[in-house]
């Protein structure tokens, strides 16, 4: 028997892969950081708020974990938006 059909018959067994095994591991080990409460605070205080949003992937897989959002920039007004946050 080969590898293929070995791994065949183990999920039809329901033996989880390497590959879920791996995800498994990966998303209790890795922190999505989130600051929705940090943003929303912000917001109510009338700060201009500069948001990054990215994926966070499995290191092992490539499967997606979670979004991640975090604070890059604040200001004051509009106007001095751009020359707060971009130094």
């Amino acid at each position: 028997m080969n590898t293929q059909e070995q791994e065949h018959w183990d999920h039809e067994a329901g033996v989880a892969s390497e590959f879920q095994n791996s995800f498994a591991v990966s998303k209790m080990t890795t922190t999505v950081k989130r600051e929705d409460e940090r943003i929303a605070q912000l917001r109510r205080e009338g700060h201009y708020v500069a948001v990054s949003e990215c994926e966070v992937c499995c290191r092992f897989t490539d499967a997606l974990i979670g979004m991640a959002r975090t604070v890059i920039g604040t200001a004051r007004t509009r106007a001095g938006s751009v020359d707060t946050l971009w130094r």
